[in-house]
């Protein structure tokens, strides 16, 4: 293919150099600034298609933290209580060295006698 042919005209813009082009220069000088539409290579084969789609969705999915397992999963629960009994709380917690939620939840084992 030949290379397109420019055109120069003294315009003190760009836009005033299209506007006074015809439409043949205009194509022209448009088709030259247009990537070539050539596809290089050859198309994938449905097998090679599936295998990337697949290895697409798989990267996708393991992004993030990973998920936990349900023996592990728990739920978050808004508990009220005087401030005192807060205060009492904390300063158990500071003496066993675990925290507000791990203490709360061991009393209710113990109380509940459930395994864990």
């Amino acid at each position: 293919m030949s290379k397109p042919k420019t055109f120069k005209i003294n315009a003190a813009r760009p836009s005033e150099r299209y506007a006074k082009m015809t439409a043949t220069e205009y194509r022209v000088a448009i088709a030259s600034l247009q990537p070539p539409n050539e596809v290089v290579g050859r198309p994938l084969s449905d097998g090679t298609w599936r295998a990337m789609k697949d290895a697409a969705l798989t990267e996708r999915r393991l992004r993030g933290r990973p998920a936990k397992p349900d023996s592990e999963k728990v739920a978050r629960v808004l508990v009220s209580m005087p401030r005192e009994m807060l205060a009492s709380l904390d300063a158990a917690v500071a003496s066993k060295g675990t925290t507000r939620a791990g203490f709360i939840a061991d009393l209710l084992r113990r109380k509940l006698k459930l395994n864990g």
